[in-house]
């Protein structure tokens, strides 16, 4: 164990939350220890500014929970209590203790381990409420660079596992035996490449040899927590590297194998989309603008969407539209059995994809629609990177739609006025489309 005064100019109280403070202080005083623990404490030594304040304490849930009328309990397979103010959430995870019956620490009175933790028979952790202390805590994290403890009223920095090293050293390395850990919780592969990413580090080569081979373990990972973690590694501000992580390490393909199946039959322009996309997103984030996850899974499942698509017209000879919105249904349930998109973001993505033909091909009647349509700017931000990505047909419209945007309201009825009413055959599946745009909303 090392213990470091925080001489060290980048770790300083004045980074840290007040609300992450208040709680180590309502901890102390109800007698347990606290610490700031995690990505907070590593994100300071690099000289970064802190975003998640973590804090692990000797407490059990329920006795933080007793400490705090603004504290709710979440999680069963892994049981921590969340610290509400306002929007902003403080975690806090009581010290994690080995999964055998002499491992518990002498504050905790013994437990069930067959109730409190669980494992499946090929050593994934199911279950992980066994308490211990801190050294234990310590034990049980994923990599050296997370295993700081840092109490700030102390000024006492704890590195168990050489975090500080590894931080120096610009080095990703597993505490404990690398295949045990992702056998453990396979989801700190994902966790692996994103710190790589985010922090431009490197994966220590017997974790790195791992992950190139294991990535099938991710199958057994929940379609919802993947998406989580898809969202964490594609909307975290450095989109572009993880998406090159992800694929140096043949991960992707466990995420969204309808798209890596296109990208493996050589589609560069899917890559470019995808890569302009996120290039797009990290700017914005950049910038502290917000981003909307609906808008890089539509990119994302475009391609693969419109291949269906594409069969399905030839297959019955149906509609375009028509065929669109069947394509887009199925796309969208094909996708869920590996990471499930919440149906609000479903329906957004589907309104993304079926505004494209009415961005396309503007008439009289819907153009006012479409132009007070609420996904009408992320659709046509959409038609804007498809038009980057080669489809200039559609750079004559879109101009079209760029300068209606800067019209007041009367001139705006003068250009839609100039537009073409719908032929008949277009009339004859008014019924049809109808029902379509029901659906859409």
């Amino acid at each position: 164990m090392t213990q470091l005064s925080t001489s060290n100019p980048l770790l300083t109280i004045d980074k840290i939350s007040q609300q992450a403070l208040s709680v180590i202080s309502t901890l102390h005083e109800g007698g347990y220890s606290a610490y700031l623990v995690g990505g907070g404490v590593r994100d300071m030594l690099l000289g970064l500014l802190p975003k998640d304040f973590d804090i692990a304490t000797n407490a059990t849930p329920d006795e933080v929970k007793s400490l705090f009328k603004n504290c709710r309990l979440v999680g069963r397979r892994f049981r921590l209590a969340h610290i509400l103010f306002g929007r902003e959430i403080i975690e806090v995870a009581t010290f994690r203790g080995h999964h055998d019956d002499d491992s518990h620490s002498s504050h905790h009175a013994p437990v069930d381990y067959r109730e409190h933790s669980g494992h499946t028979k090929d050593g994934m952790v199911v279950r992980d409420n066994v308490y211990g202390d801190i050294e234990e805590d310590a034990d049980r994290r994923d990599f050296t660079i997370n295993g700081l403890y840092f109490e700030p009223f102390s000024h006492t920095l704890i590195d168990y596992a050489n975090g500080q090293e590894d931080i120096n050293k610009k080095l990703i390395r597993v505490i404990g035996s690398p295949l045990q850990r992702f056998q453990e919780d396979p989801v700190r592969m994902l966790r692996a490449v994103r710190f790589a990413a985010k922090l431009n580090f490197d994966i220590e080569q017997k974790a790195h040899d791992l992950i190139q081979d294991n990535g099938h373990l991710l199958q057994k990972i929940s379609p919802a927590r993947l998406f989580d973690e898809s969202l964490k590694l594609l909307q975290g501000g450095y989109g572009v590297k993880c998406y090159e992580q992800l694929q140096k390490y043949q991960l992707f393909t466990q995420l969204f194998p309808s798209v890596q199946k296109l990208l493996d039959k050589s589609h560069p322009q899917l890559e470019g989309f995808i890569l302009q996309a996120l290039e797009n997103t990290d700017k914005r984030i950049g910038i502290g603008k917000t981003v909307n996850p609906a808008f890089i899974i539509s990119v994302l499942l475009w391609y693969p969407m419109q291949a269906i698509k594409s069969k399905l017209i030839k297959k019955s000879h149906g509609g375009e539209f028509e065929s669109l919105l069947s394509a887009s249904q199925e796309v969208l349930k094909q996708q869920q059995n590996y990471t499930s998109i919440p149906k609000r973001l479903g329906f957004m993505i589907k309104d993304i994809w079926l505004m494209q033909p009415r961005l396309e091909k503007p008439t009289k009647k819907a153009a006012s629609a479409v132009l007070e349509h609420k996904r009408f700017r992320a659709a046509y931000d959409f038609l804007e990177l498809r038009i980057k990505l080669g489809e200039t047909q559609y750079q004559k419209i879109f101009d079209w739609w760029t300068k209606i945007q800067e019209l007041p309201a009367d001139q705006q009825q003068q250009l839609i006025d100039q537009l073409p009413t719908r032929n008949s055959k277009a009339r004859k599946k008014t019924k049809t489309r109808r029902t379509s745009r029901k659906l859409e909303k």
